[in-house]
C-alpha cells in the first residue's frame, strides 16, 4: 500500500489532450481535412500525420499509463485539463471557417 500515496501526475494525459485538442491536434485536422468533403486520400494524410508527427507519437507512446493518472486525477490537475480543452476549441473553430 506504499505506492498508493504516490501521485501519478498528468503528463501523459496532458499530452493526449493536447494531440486531440491542440492547435495541432487531432480535431483540428479533422476538420481541415473533412472540411471539403469526404475522400479516400484524407485517410492517407489523416495516418501519415498521426504515423509521423512527434505529438501524436508521444501521445500514443504513454497512453497505457492513462487509467491510473486518470483515477489520481486531483482538482488543480482537472482544472489544468479543462483549460488545454477551453483553449482548443477557438483553434477548431478557425479552422472550420477557413
Amino acid at each position: 500500500m506504499a505506492g498508493r500515496d504516490e501521485k501519478k501526475g498528468i503528463k501523459e494525459t496532458r499530452e493526449l489532450l493536447n494531440a486531440i485538442l491542440g492547435p495541432k491536434g487531432l480535431a483540428v485536422l479533422l476538420t481541415r481535412v473533412f472540411k471539403d468533403g469526404f475522400q479516400t486520400s484524407d485517410l492517407v494524410e489523416i495516418m501519415t500525420t498521426l504515423s509521423i508527427d512527434p505529438i501524436f507519437r508521444d501521445a500514443i507512446s504513454g497512453i497505457q499509463k492513462l487509467p491510473e493518472e486518470v483515477k489520481d486525477i486531483d482538482l488543480m490537475e482537472g482544472i489544468e485539463l479543462a483549460e488545454i480543452a477551453l483553449r482548443a476549441i477557438p483553434a477548431i473553430i478557425k479552422e472550420a471557417k477557413t
